[in-house]
């Protein structure tokens, strides 16, 4: 079973087609930034705003559904595993919406 994630209450939610309310990408990468202590992925960086400027909208988007984990290493400029433990980040809080788990 997945835990939840360390998110504050100050990111901003995006309904999908499904209506399932999902976090922006860069208020999302921002709560990892701001709970690093907290976080045992350990996910560093301001990736966030680089995502939305190439039209990442939610953390849906940047999915192992949507993109290899080498695309997202090239993209960053990032090591492979950085780019991993976002994508597994990513499939845990969006595991957890879909269960009915509030990742905020």
């Amino acid at each position: 079973m997945l835990s939840a994630s360390p998110f504050t209450p100050t990111v901003m939610l995006m309904p999908t087609n499904s209506g399932i309310e999902v976090p922006e990408i860069i208020p999302w990468f921002n709560s990892h930034k701001q709970h690093i202590k907290k976080n045992l992925h350990g996910v560093k960086g301001d990736f966030g705003p680089e995502l939305d400027a190439r039209g990442f909208i939610h953390i849906s988007q940047p999915s192992c559904d949507y993109m290899s984990t080498q695309a997202l290493q090239d993209m960053l400029r990032i090591k492979m595993g950085t780019a991993i433990l976002i994508l597994q980040c990513v499939q845990a809080d969006l595991q957890a919406i879909h269960s009915g788990t509030s990742v905020v």
